[in-house]
């Protein structure tokens, strides 16, 4: 924590300023208070999500200055799961929805996706947890997706609120996502 602060201190002092040095000191504090976060509860976890949501918002704004929507989008997932966390639900689906409009590649747009569901699933929103279900089957089925992004995909098609009905993908994403006892294998 010390030197993402150093780092700041002497990047904020560059003349030129370093922009993209000094966003990714922000977003490197941000994520160690978020991290922090998931160790504690009550009132020391809540700071540590607001100081992280500060340090995340200071990375956005840099990144829009000098142009990063990739690393706009990153901080905005950040956001949404901060807000999670903080159990600020609506927040939550806002940050997701723009960090998936930003999104310039599937790994994104799968972090994106994964807690814009779980964010209408916090909500009790059912439709539209359904319907970025939907969205998410079709990512599995167009992308040969990262292994590491298959099991947090299928856990979130799990959801309580996630109804395939309707998908006529379901479960040809489900296998494609590495779910070995979906339908849709050759008996």
């Amino acid at each position: 924590k010390r030197w993402f602060h150093r780092s700041i201190t002497l990047k904020e002092k560059l003349k030129p300023q370093d922009k993209p040095g000094l966003a990714r000191a922000y977003g490197g504090l941000g994520r160690l208070y978020l991290f922090a976060a998931r160790d504690h509860d009550g009132e020391t976890r809540e700071n540590l999500l607001h100081q992280a949501q500060e340090h995340f918002q200071e990375d956005i704004e840099l990144c829009k200055d000098y142009g990063d929507i990739s690393g706009e989008c990153q901080m905005h997932s950040h956001l949404g799961e901060c807000s999670l966390l903080l159990e600020c639900y609506k927040d939550a689906a806002l940050s997701y929805e723009r960090s998936l409009a930003l999104a310039q590649n599937p790994i994104s747009q799968g972090f994106a996706l994964i807690g814009l569901i779980r964010s209408h699933d916090a909500l009790g929103e059912a439709e539209a947890a359904s319907e970025t279900a939907g969205t998410i089957c079709a990512l599995a089925l167009e992308h040969d997706l990262p292994p590491f992004l298959r099991p947090m995909l299928l856990e979130v098609l799990d959801l309580p609120t996630v109804h395939a009905e309707g998908i006529a993908s379901w479960d040809d994403a489900r296998h494609a996502l590495g779910d070995v006892g979906s339908a849709g294998e050759e008996e």
